[in-house]
């Protein structure tokens, strides 16, 4: 069987099926079986058993579960396979001695299921992988247009299993590393190669400095299929994975150097690569500063009951070549701004903090924008901020999301150093 599935937060996430709009007549496919963790390590000694635990709950009256321990992998772009491993060289799955794969899960009742394992005697130290995927059975369900369908859930519960003695060696190098100017800003992109003896999380940082060495621009890549703010990523042994961004901003026509900067573990050395690229005088045109100001949501979405009080963090990020002062405000005296004003630099961020305290309609449902103006400019300087606002569950969904990942297990391992921090 394979399962793919995009790869979040760091490294471990959840392997499911698409997830339904919700109806009254299906339950949702996370409300068959829960299953925690979704990540673990699990130190090993060879030719002793020994377990770990997961745990099993459902919100439905009774639901069967079914246990199957197999190979994983991460691609370059995030996804995970759960497949069987051509080399066998760091599989684990063998290990795995469940007695029976079917578990009954009631509601109400945390399931307790221990996973035993047996390393074969003198396997050598190192790290061998394994997830153990729980599904449940196929549920009939219905989509927004009124079709009959039949979905499943599974979620793979990936497992490190450690056996220790092993002195990791610590090896990485940056392939394809490639840049990009579009309207004066670098796109780059590059791979990370792990050539470690165990699992990394990888992260990868670019600065860009001018012939006089002085530094321009300061930000981390992301991995793909990361959602991290830092963009870090797991990655296998003897793996790859894809990193980019587009830098915070503008850059003047002239020549630079960029230098992709990485670390494969914690402890480890620093890995870097140097390109020189130009920005050409075609590049750097002048647009009004207004143009080079993008905010973080780009529209904004919010369900609020009648009469209801919320509040919502914008960031506006400056990617021009000028400081820009930004003035906030709306026709409605129910709007508020946390503060109203802003003074950006190039390259930076400012967050706003916007509240709604919505009058006691019966009907909460409205569109509406919000003001942005450059302080002292001319009427011409200013654009809107366009906010929806719904009642409870009345927000538009798309019909179908990516699995989100889960928040990193306190049993992670210790994250690298981090490249050099954007300067102040």
């Amino acid at each position: 069987m394979v399962c793919r599935v995009g790869f979040g937060v760091i490294f471990w996430g959840l392997l499911a099926s698409p997830r339904l709009p919700a109806q009254d007549n299906a339950p949702a496919p996370s409300a068959l079986v829960e299953a925690e963790p979704s990540y673990l390590t699990h130190e090993v000694v060879p030719g002793v058993q020994s377990s770990f635990k997961i745990s099993l709950k459902t919100k439905l009256a009774q639901q069967q579960a079914r246990l199957e321990a197999v190979d994983f992998s991460i691609d370059r772009k995030g996804q995970i396979s759960t497949s069987e491993q051509r080399d066998g060289k760091f599989s684990g799955k063998s290990w795995c001695k469940l007695a029976s794969s079917e578990v009954t899960v009631r509601q109400g009742q945390e399931q307790i299921v221990e996973v035993p394992i047996l390393a074969p005697g003198g396997t050598p130290p190192g790290e061998f992988f394994m997830a153990l995927n729980v599904s449940a059975p196929p549920t009939q369900g219905m989509l927004e247009n009124g079709m009959k369908v039949r979905f499943g859930f599974i979620k793979s519960i990936l497992v490190i299993l450690r056996i220790k003695g092993v002195v990791p060696r610590y090896d990485a190098e940056i392939l394809e590393p490639k840049i990009k100017v579009e309207n004066a800003v670098p796109r780059v992109d590059a791979v990370f190669h792990s050539k470690a003896t165990i699992s990394v999380i990888a992260r990868m940082g670019m600065t860009i400095r001018d012939p006089d060495r002085r530094i321009f621009d300061r930000f981390f890549l992301k991995g793909a299929g990361s959602e991290q703010p830092d963009g870090q990523a797991f990655v296998l042994p003897d793996n790859l994975r894809d990193f980019g961004a587009t830098g915070n901003r503008k850059l003047p026509a002239g020549k630079y150097t960029a230098e992709f900067d990485t670390r494969a573990g914690e402890g480890a050395p620093r890995f870097s690569k140097v390109l020189e690229f130009e920005v050409k005088e075609s590049d750097a045109v002048r647009t009004p500063p207004l143009d080079d100001v993008l905010s973080n949501p780009e529209k904004l979405i919010l369900e609020i009951p009648a009469a209801g009080v919320k509040f919502q963090v914008v960031e506006f990020k400056n990617r021009g070549y000028n400081e820009v002062k930004l003035k906030l405000s709306s026709a409605l005296s129910w709007i508020s701004f946390f503060p109203d004003s802003l003074q950006v630099e190039p390259g930076k961020s400012a967050k706003v903090r916007v509240g709604f305290r919505l009058p006691p309609a019966e009907d909460p449902r409205r569109d509406l924008q919000i003001r942005i103006a450059l302080d002292g400019g001319t009427d011409q300087d200013q654009k809107e901020l366009k906010v929806s606002i719904y009642p409870p569950g009345g927000a538009p969904r798309e019909k179908s999301e990516a699995p989100k990942s889960v928040e990193p297990s306190k049993s992670a391992p210790p994250s690298p150093p981090k490249p050099p921090s954007p300067p102040k």
